[in-house]
Formats: C-alpha cells, sequence, structure tokens
C-alpha cells in the first residue's frame, strides 16, 4: 500500500536550486522555445538551411547560458536534462538530451557563416563525432564534394585499428637477421625480426 504523502515527496540528494537559478532556467527554456517556433514558422521556404540555424542557434542559446554559470559541468548536465525533458513533452521528438548536446557542439564547432547548407542536420551529427578539427574539415569537404550521404559518413568516420598492408599475391614475406651481442658471453648472436 503506497502512503499518500510519500507520493508527491522527493527525496534527491542533490541540492535545490535557488529561485534566482531556476528563473534564469525558465528563461532559457522560453528562449529555446522562441527560437525552435520561429524556425518551424519559417520551415516552408528550405526546411534544411533551417533546421541547421535553429540547431545552431539553441547550440549558441545552451553554450551561452552554460558560460554564465558558475558551476558550470554541474549546471551544465541539469540544464540539458531539464531542457530535454521540457522541450520533448512540448514539441515531441527531437530534444533528447543527446540531440541539445550535439546542438551545443554544433555552436562550438562552427561559426554561423561557416555552414554548408548542402550537408543536413543527420550528416553534421556524423561529422560533429570527429574531435580534431582538420580531420572534421577534410570530411565535411569530402561529404559535400561527393555527396556523402549520413551512412557513408558512419562508415567513414567510424573509428576502426589501423589495416596492414596486403602482401601481392605470390610474393614470399621477407625477413630480416639483426645481430645483438650476448650479453652474458659478448659474441655476437643472430635474431629473426619476424616483421
Amino acid at each position: 500500500m503506497a502512503i499518500p504523502w510519500k507520493k508527491d515527496r522527493k527525496f534527491s540528494h542533490e541540492p535545490q536550486e535557488n529561485p534566482q537559478t531556476q528563473a534564469r532556467r525558465r528563461h532559457v527554456i522560453h528562449d529555446i522555445e522562441r527560437i525552435y517556433e520561429t524556425g518551424q514558422h519559417d520551415a516552408k521556404t528550405d526546411g534544411n538551411k533551417l533546421t541547421l540555424y535553429t540547431n545552431w542557434r539553441i547550440g549558441e542559446r545552451i553554450h551561452k547560458e552554460e558560460q554564465q554559470s558558475a558551476d558550470r559541468a554541474d549546471y551544465g548536465t541539469r540544464l540539458l536534462d531539464t531542457l530535454a525533458e521540457r522541450l520533448n513533452r512540448k514539441y515531441g521528438k527531437g530534444f533528447s538530451r543527446r540531440n541539445l548536446a550535439y546542438m551545443r557542439l554544433f555552436h562550438r564547432a562552427y561559426r554561423l557563416t561557416d555552414i554548408h547548407y548542402q550537408l543536413g542536420w543527420a550528416q553534421y551529427k556524423r561529422i560533429l563525432s570527429i574531435k580534431a578539427d582538420r580531420r572534421r574539415r577534410e570530411i565535411e569537404t569530402r561529404a559535400i564534394r561527393e555527396g556523402l550521404t549520413e551512412r557513408q559518413l558512419q562508415e567513414l568516420t567510424r573509428r576502426r585499428p589501423p589495416r596492414k598492408p596486403k602482401r601481392p599475391e605470390g610474393q614470399l614475406d621477407t625477413y630480416a637477421v639483426v645481430h645483438k651481442g650476448d650479453l652474458r658471453t659478448g659474441r655476437p648472436k643472430a635474431h629473426f625480426d619476424l616483421g
């Protein structure tokens, strides 16, 4: 049997946020809702362009809010969780914590003028999984030039161990004989380096 007064009570080890922090969070949620709704309203012209623009602006707003917080790491985690819950409830799919983190990364990795609208959001998320800026730019350029799909980018960006070059058919392996001195006797001793 459930005890009625315990059902509504929250047991949490997290410190309660002060009213000022709660007000800031509500303001951020309102700003992001406005950005998203404006993008949805304007989406009739060019959906992909507006999706990228809207996601960049949402990432910008999240990043700006995190920079204003004194305890950035913990606040950022709670902010993304709160945003994900509230925005998913209001707008449905597309505002997972992970997707919001990609939006923030999108803003941090690209200036608004550097976004290439030939690529879609799914392609940019794949490209953003590459940590090195130079490599990310190379993959982005290649994706635009070759018209790579999200699936092709997934294959291209998947981390694989370096492959050993294949030996041509019919060619024998070569081995090196390395002469090292025996520590006990001081005489040369042959060792085979098998590659």
